[in-house]
């Protein structure tokens, strides 16, 4: 398959020009996951019957599966302020970690014997002895 050049497209994606985020909405993040789901959904004829969960990580599971439903189209500059607004509340709640602060993996699997290790196997994570070798 042939890729593109990046020059090809750099100016319809707007690629050279500095990103300025829009204005925050004040909203709470639930109030604001609640309006974009709404919008979302009037989008889905075939989801008229779904209801917008309670808690909000279900809400959020399910703004993010419609978002990876939803065709390819234009997005109004309002359902676009309201994502950019849920991305920023989101992202100040996150804290950076700091590698000493980490506890040791085997905090997680306190029972398993000292020649065990954790590897991490195509995305999964699997135990194996220490002594065994990949094939």
């Amino acid at each position: 398959m042939n890729q593109l050049p990046q020059s090809a497209y750099a100016d319809k994606i707007q690629l050279k020009t500095t990103y300025i985020p829009y204005p925050p909405i004040e909203m709470s993040k639930e109030e604001l996951v609640d309006t974009l789901l709404t919008q979302l959904l009037e989008e889905f004829d075939k989801f008229q019957h779904v209801s917008i969960p309670s808690l909000y990580a279900d809400k959020r599971e399910l703004f993010r599966g419609l978002m990876n439903l939803r065709k390819p189209a234009p997005i109004p500059v309002a359902f676009q302020r309201g994502i950019d607004s849920l991305l920023q509340k989101e992202l100040e709640e996150k804290v950076v970690v700091r590698s000493d602060e980490l506890k040791p993996i085997s905090h997680l699997f306190p029972d398993a014997p000292s020649n065990m290790r954790i590897n991490s196997l195509c995305g999964k994570e699997t135990l194996r002895s220490s002594k065994q070798t990949l094939s």
